[in-house]
């Protein structure tokens, strides 16, 4: 490598065995910078600005998939370049066995993610079924002209959505609860759309995930055609790892 800054993908342990080969971001020739128990995989870093577009988003995680599928990973976010002569310093030095340490707790585990959506028209229905003066106005309405019924369609439709929230946030209290019950260490994040239920990470060994997988499956059968589930397997672990870099001060001195 003959540029002055290495892209940085992750951390992971010498004894697993990973091997640099092929391209990265911006076909930047994968390599691997060995200290002691630690292994730190980077590329050369390509001059200019690294864009955020979808290949270059896409060819980070596939360098942390293919290291995670030989152990556990310290994975950086993107976008992560540092100079040559200070890699190892910045990084590793003075911080091997904690950093071994947090390698350790990650082994034989791995992060999935979670998202359920409620299906538009089929919560509509769920919440018109289970109020009796939302279900009364909904028959009323039955067979009746439209374009006669506008205004009262309308109040209706409003009455509806402002049971949502309310029914949204009980659905995702339940899936959480049942969730919680298979696997020990979770996070909640930040839900997007109104119809977003439950965005969860979970961190999980081989068999905390099959049971998350039969749970999901119960959820989705109390209800056919409510849920719309998103999950997500392996995840690099960016949820349950803090990774505190060294300053620039640090790194200039």
């Amino acid at each position: 490598m003959s540029n002055a800054s290495y892209y940085v993908y992750g951390i992971a342990r010498t004894k697993d065995g990973f091997a640099a080969a092929g391209q990265g971001i911006m076909r930047g020739d994968l390599d691997t910078i060995t200290v002691g128990d630690l292994t730190i995989i980077v590329s050369d870093a390509p001059e200019g600005e690294i864009m955020s577009t979808r290949r270059n988003m896409l060819a980070h995680t596939k360098v942390l998939e293919d290291a995670m599928s030989m152990g556990p990973v310290l994975p950086f976010r993107f976008g992560m370049v540092v100079p040559n002569d200070r890699v190892s310093a910045s990084l590793v030095k003075g911080r091997e066995a904690e950093l071994l340490g947090r390698l350790e707790a990650l082994a034989g585990r791995t992060e999935v993610g979670i998202r359920i959506n409620l299906d538009e028209a089929e919560v509509m229905k769920m919440i018109v079924d289970s109020h009796n003066d939302l279900k009364s106005a909904y028959e009323s309405l039955a067979g009746r002209d439209e374009k006669q019924t506008h205004y009262q369609r309308l109040e209706l439709g409003r009455a509806v959505a402002g049971h949502l929230e309310e029914t949204r946030d009980d659905i995702g209290r339940r899936a959480l609860t049942a969730l919680s019950e298979v696997t020990a260490e979770f996070k909640e994040l930040d839900r997007t759309g109104d119809r977003e239920a439950l965005h969860l990470a979970c961190l999980v060994s081989a068999d905390e995930e099959a049971r998350i997988l039969e749970v999901l499956e119960g959820i989705d059968a109390e209800h056919p055609g409510l849920y719309q589930i998103k999950y997500v397997s392996p995840v690099p672990p960016y949820n349950f790892i803090s990774f505190d870099l060294s300053t620039d001060e640090e790194m200039a001195a």
